[in-house]
């Protein structure tokens, strides 16, 4: 089971962002023109990228982080076509994803909070760990990767409406279903 401490929140660090890469094009496509992005570097990536950032990152710290991997889970949205070896970002492979949101416990003391998976109508029909009904709830935050030969920027545009995982919930047709801790890698200094 992942530690207490592997589940708080991040802290955020302010600083002034490298320059992204120039190009002739346009900028890359935003999630949401209304209002502006933090942009700053990570001191880490712990896969529960969350608020509203945007951040670049070096080819080597997309293999640092076995290519900005996510542990959100999220629905795979129509993106920009690109290539990831164009040379500026705007002209990068974007993809774009939104969050599949949590199964939470009906009670108001559990904390579990379980990533939602394929199976979301098998899924909501399981038993919390305490033994009491499971219920989904959405989460509308949506984030993005630009990937291009000079690394990666990856946008976010709020924070997500929930926790982190504490579980995950495999539900085998054959077998009965089988909830699990969550377990994440350690964060990757940057």
């Amino acid at each position: 089971a992942p530690a207490e401490r592997d589940l708080a929140p991040a802290p955020v660090h302010q600083s002034t962002p490298p320059p992204l890469p120039q190009g002739t094009a346009s900028e890359p496509p935003r999630l949401d023109e209304e209002a502006p992005l933090s942009t700053f570097p990570l001191p880490s990536w712990d896969g529960f990228p969350d608020g509203r950032l945007r951040c670049h990152f070096t080819p080597q710290q997309l293999e640092d982080t076995s290519q900005l991997a996510i542990y959100w889970v999220g629905d795979w949205l129509p993106g920009k076509q690109g290539s990831p070896t164009a040379a500026v970002p705007e002209k990068g492979k974007v993809s774009r994803f939104q969050c599949a949101g949590v199964f939470e416990c009906e009670s108001k003391v559990c904390l579990t909070q379980i990533a939602p998976g394929a199976n979301i109508s098998r899924q909501v029909q399981s038993e919390c760990t305490c033994g009491l009904k499971l219920r989904h709830r959405s989460c509308k935050v949506e984030w993005l990767i630009i990937q291009y030969r000079g690394g990666a920027v990856f946008e976010c545009n709020q924070t997500h409406s929930h926790s982190r995982y504490t579980h995950s919930l495999s539900t085998p047709k054959s077998k009965p279903p089988q909830l699990r801790s969550f377990i994440s890698r350690q964060p990757v200094s940057l």
